[in-house]
């Protein structure tokens, strides 16, 4: 019984210095390495307006691809049908092979600027002054 004991006793003190060597001597030797890849498949994408007038055109691709018609902006539920007429308008902004990656169309936003007209007493001085007198050539 006394020799029992013991063992039990070296046991319980002798059981957590072998595994904590051991652990210390699996994690040493263990090397773990991750490799992830993706593909991103090739897209064109077309958005529209409300009257079917293309507004942008993106393309993450040089490949001729179909591209995926949106309204207003890209999302599932704004997905819509490539028809003729879309496909015609869309192959006279991007001739077939000529297409490369980035935004492929856009329209030139025209923004008009509205002129101020100042009475202030300084421009007023300075334009009767010119309209008053006629400017001499020598």
């Amino acid at each position: 019984m006394k020799h029992i004991r013991m063992l039990l006793i070296g046991l319980t003190l002798a059981a957590p210095l072998a595994l904590a060597s051991s652990a210390d001597a699996a994690t040493l030797s263990v090397s773990r390495e991750i490799r992830v890849t993706a593909i991103v498949a090739p897209k064109r994408t077309v958005i529209v307006d409300e009257t079917n007038r293309i507004i942008e055109i993106a393309s993450n691709t040089e490949e001729d691809v179909k591209p995926t018609i949106y309204l207003s902006k890209p999302s599932k539920e704004n997905e819509r049908e490539l028809t003729d007429e879309l496909y015609k308008q869309y192959r006279r902004l991007i001739p077939e092979g000529t297409a490369k990656v980035g935004i492929l169309y856009r329209p030139v936003q025209t923004v008009l600027k509205q002129e101020t007209r100042s009475n202030s007493p300084i421009n007023t001085s300075i334009i009767g002054s010119l309209l008053a007198r006629p400017p001499r050539l020598f």
